[in-house]
């Protein structure tokens, strides 16, 4: 039989399923639960692209890299941003909308993955268009 463990809600009631946003401006966003599941103590991340399968990879470093974009933290440690239109840019990756990703993990290299193809809909995209009848 397995161990109970104790849920700790005051430590993690903001926990949300990790995922990446892609802003119309060229920001990428990690939520909460990225930051309490991959990100915690690291410092930068170095983005790569699988231009084929259509992904990128996120390889976060404790340490300080050339390579890498400084990951800006809010104030209320609820979510972590990098100002990534530059690699956005010179990979031809699309940002004219907002889309948010689950990641999952990379078994060869490690990296935390989102797949640009599987990009969630938005709350405005499950609407029925209705008509009004008044």
């Amino acid at each position: 039989m397995g161990k109970f463990v104790q849920y700790d809600h005051d430590k993690n009631k903001g926990y949300r399923n990790p995922a990446v946003t892609i802003t119309k401006n060229g920001s990428i966003n990690f939520n909460a639960g990225m930051l309490q599941k991959f990100i915690k103590n690291k410092i930068c991340v170095i983005l790569s692209y699988d231009r084929v399968g259509s992904r990128i990879g996120f390889d976060f470093l404790s340490e300080h890299s050339t390579k890498a974009f400084k990951i800006r933290i809010s104030d209320k440690n609820n979510f972590g941003t990098i100002a990534g239109r530059s690699f956005l840019n010179f990979n031809d990756i699309p940002y004219a909308k907002t889309n948010k990703y689950q990641v999952e993990k990379d078994k060869d290299t490690n990296y935390i993955v989102i797949h640009l193809k599987k990009q969630e809909k938005d709350k405005d995209d499950n609407k029925e268009n209705k008509v009004d009848p008044f």
